[in-house]
């Protein structure tokens, strides 16, 4: 029996958990829950930090851009490096780095280091290695499971991520209330021990050689962006991830706002706010992974970014924090839809060879349009009131569904995938 992918079924999995029956893909999705657990615990700690010390939501947004802004900008380098090398052994580098990162902030606040600008900086630190292994962490799922698999494999990395989202928030609140922030980036720097274990003990093989003395990075950037132009699925893909991330996904970091200046709950309610997203995600996979068998991707699209803004306005403008929780967990449900479905277009529509490039472009237009909608938004929050700017910006989001629903781009996530040779 060997470690790699089995390729003796020809025909297309159905089954939601299919991919765990993998030994490589087991030992991925295991460390990679784990790991992210811990990591969520320092996407809730470290704003909630800045928030405490300052009381401006501006400072929330700022620590966002100093974080996604240099993850995006690495991301033309990091997905060359992800075609070019092992991806393994970027993401053992990757995932190293930010373990140290995380006990970089633990030391920070257990030495009494209370300057907002210093936590800035390090995020940028964190920014700038959490963007090295993004491209290969996706690109990888591709070398775990066997093609007919790709989906449930896509699936459950969602379902692990948002598994992670609605367990290291709870943990993190009881621990911000119990034991401090330094505990938190503590427990998140242990954890990346498991993820290392877990790539370390994954054997797969190696891929096809890459000429190394082609183009440089930003040659292949832009031949990547015209690629990309080429093949209207993943540009659909791509138009339909910013309008997603620039006005949905800042919904996590707002919680915390929300929390304080809304409903005037602690750490505790917190984190089961910001949990309360990821269980929605999950409770949706089952539903996600059979719906997807039977619906177009571009209709699971189309519904996804009408939950989710309607989600959203409905949290902006809930009178009782039980009903906005209703509402989050619903943004849930819309993100994994979301998320499965275009991560999936992109790995059916893409070339192997384009592979790493072309999801780091699609990660650097997340991670640009994520801090920037943030940093409006609670901007805009501290003038006009954080209720206000957030049903905007479910309100824009609605517009941006429309009009690409209109407009026929969402038609075209369904267009056919590319037959690689194997």
């Amino acid at each position: 029996m060997t470690n790699g992918p089995t390729t003796d079924k020809p025909e297309l999995e159905v089954g939601a958990r299919a991919a765990l029956r993998e030994r490589n893909f087991r030992l991925f999705f295991i460390g990679g829950m784990i790991s992210n657990a811990g990591r969520w615990m320092s996407n809730i700690t470290l704003p909630f930090v800045l928030f405490e010390l300052t009381g401006l939501g501006r400072w929330v947004g700022i620590a966002a851009l100093a974080q996604l802004l240099p993850s995006a900008l690495m991301g033309p380098l990091a997905g060359s490096l992800s075609d070019r090398y092992p991806r393994k052994n970027i993401l053992l580098i990757s995932q190293f780095g930010s373990a140290l990162v995380a006990i970089t902030f633990a030391l920070m606040w257990s030495s009494d280091v209370r300057e907002p600008a210093a936590y800035v900086g390090v995020s940028v630190a964190a920014g700038i290695i959490g963007g090295l292994g993004i491209p290969s962490w996706q690109a990888f799922l591709s070398q775990l499971v066997p093609r007919h698999l790709l989906l449930s494999a896509i699936t459950l990395n969602s379902t692990q991520f948002n598994a992670a989202r609605a367990v290291g928030p709870v943990i993190a609140g009881a621990v911000l209330k119990l034991a401090g922030p330094t505990w938190t980036f503590t427990i998140d720097a242990i954890s990346f021990v498991v993820v290392i274990g877990a790539l370390l003990l994954i054997d797969v093989k190696p891929r096809p050689a890459v000429d190394r003395a082609g183009r440089k990075v930003a040659g292949e950037l832009v031949d990547t962006v015209r690629y990309i132009r080429r093949h209207d699925g993943l540009k659909s893909a791509v138009q339909s991830i910013v309008f997603v991330a620039g006005l949905g996904m800042p919904i996590v970091a707002l919680t915390v706002i929300f929390a304080d200046d809304v409903f005037e709950v602690g750490a505790g309610w917190l984190g089961i706010m910001t949990a309360a997203i990821g269980v929605g995600a999950v409770l949706a996979t089952p539903m996600v992974s059979s719906a997807s068998k039977k619906i177009p991707r571009s209709t699971m699209e189309w519904w996804s970014l009408v939950l989710y803004s309607t989600s959203i306005f409905a949290f902006a403008i809930a009178p009782v924090l039980g009903l906005a929780l209703v509402a989050l967990l619903f943004v849930g449900v819309a993100h994994i839809i979301t998320a499965a479905t275009l991560n999936t277009t992109i790995q059916l529509q893409v070339e192997e060879h384009m592979r790493g490039k072309v999801l780091s472009v699609y990660i650097m237009a997340l991670l640009i349009s994520v801090p920037f909608g943030q940093f409006v938004m609670a901007s805009l929050g501290d003038a006009i009131g954080i209720r206000w700017s957030t049903a905007g910006g479910a309100c824009i989001l609605l517009m941006g569904a429309i009009w690409l629903k209109q407009s026929g781009r969402l038609d075209h996530l369904d267009d056919e995938a590319i037959n690689p040779a194997e």
